[in-house]
């Protein structure tokens, strides 16, 4: 045993992701799995973008409002 490395190269070995695995990938990727991501664009009004950590916000923008799952 002496000279042996204490993690043999078959000791450790990465598994597949499972099929219903939601990472980085499936939504950042350069081929996107799922389409879940919408742009907001009149966030700016409500949230500038400089802005300090006490920021009161009082009403969000019509596109961050709930929306049922079908409207996007």
């Amino acid at each position: 045993m002496l000279g042996s490395d204490l993690f043999p190269r078959d000791f450790i070995y990465s598994l597949e992701a499972p099929t219903n695995y939601m990472g980085p990938q499936a939504l950042f990727g350069e081929e996107p799995r799922v389409n879940l991501l919408r742009p907001i664009e009149d966030a700016d009004a409500v949230f500038p973008e400089k802005h300090k950590a006490d920021l009161a916000v009082l009403s969000l923008p019509p596109t961050l409002e709930k929306q049922s799952v079908h409207s996007y």
